[in-house]
């Protein structure tokens, strides 16, 4: 419920700094009860925190067709990781495989 205020006086801030005992225990209790964030686990000593790519987003990379993307992902030719019926695709791999692919005169 609100107090009072007289007029030309400005109203009561409830201030909270990190020395104040009932923020520091609402902080602590907060952090006890949150669960553990994952950690990354990735396969190599120096892969990137980029997102993976999905068909759409690498055929459109590479301006091909998804149509084509697909058939290249099912022949094996592109590297890729299946999570259900969905595939998606590294970019460090990515990076690797348009390097052997490159042509050198």
């Amino acid at each position: 419920m609100s107090e009072a205020v007289e007029p030309g006086s400005a109203p009561t801030q409830l201030s909270l700094t990190r020395d104040d005992p009932a923020l520091l225990q609402a902080t602590r209790s907060r952090a006890q009860n949150r669960k553990p964030r994952p950690t990354r686990v990735s396969g190599g000593g120096g892969r990137s925190d980029e997102p993976f790519y999905t068909v759409a987003q690498l055929a459109s990379r590479l301006s091909l067709s998804e149509r084509t993307v697909r058939d290249m992902l099912n022949r094996g030719e592109i590297p890729c990781y299946r999570i259900g019926p969905q595939r998606r695709i590294d970019p460090d791999d990515l990076r690797h495989w348009l390097e052997q692919r490159r042509e050198r005169r």
